[in-house]
């Protein structure tokens, strides 16, 4: 496998193992922000939340869509609205992703590199 095949198979591979708990924390800020969309997020949850960011950061390293990618600042607290359109970013970016390489290839889908 050559190294270009690995680097998208690494990606593919994050992808797989973040893409369900960004979800489920992309999920649980947008009932937040409903309640309460002032309210700010504690330094607990936005070190939680930059884990899953940086991650899902790696798979875009070298793609356009990275220039938009945003941690959270843990120095500000952001409202919960905040913190919800930079999720949103990232949220667009994955689904982006899996447009571009969830194919199927005539037997079944998987991961293909364009």
């Amino acid at each position: 496998m050559n190294k270009t095949n690995t680097k998208f198979t690494q990606r593919t591979a994050l992808y797989e193992s973040v893409k369900h708990i960004f979800d489920s924390v992309f999920f649980e800020i947008q009932s937040m922000a409903k309640k309460k969309p002032d309210g700010t997020l504690s330094k607990a949850k936005i070190s939680h939340l930059n884990r899953i960011l940086t991650d899902i950061k790696l798979i875009f390293d070298g793609y356009p869509e990275a220039k938009y990618l945003d941690l959270l600042d843990d120095d500000e607290l952001p409202q919960f609205s905040d913190a919800l359109l930079i999720l949103a970013q990232y949220d667009g970016a994955l689904k982006s992703f899996r447009n571009k390489h969830w194919k199927f290839n005539g037997i079944d889908w998987d991961w293909m590199k364009n």
